[in-house]
């Protein structure tokens, strides 16, 4: 390990919850709301636990993944192997997604 790596994690990692916080922070803002009006503490504690949780779970997923390997060998195979699907559902996804905005914004 370098000199450089533990500044540049920490500036990193400011410079992608910077980034984040307009995605993700809505809902700390919400719930700050909630317990300023109606919740009660431990409510509103619970509601972030939880929230935290499943926003770390995934990244916590793809690190264990990414230590093994083998398992990167395999979906690197298998995402060449059905580049062409993928895409395709891809494209399927977000001619459905724009069709919901749509439909339900009108």
């Amino acid at each position: 390990m370098t000199r450089a790596t533990v500044p540049s994690a920490i500036v990193l990692g400011f410079l992608v919850g910077l980034c984040e916080f307009p995605c993700s922070g809505g809902i700390y803002v919400g719930i700050i709301s909630m317990l300023s009006i109606s919740t009660t503490f431990w409510q509103g504690f619970a509601y972030l636990v939880i929230y935290n949780i499943f926003f770390v779970m995934p990244l916590v997923a793809i690190l264990l993944l990414a230590f093994n390997r083998r398992t990167l060998k395999k979906i690197d195979k298998w995402e060449k192997s059905g580049k062409k699907y993928m895409k395709l559902a891809n494209g399927v996804m977000m001619i459905i997604l724009g069709a919901i905005l749509l439909l339900t914004t009108l």
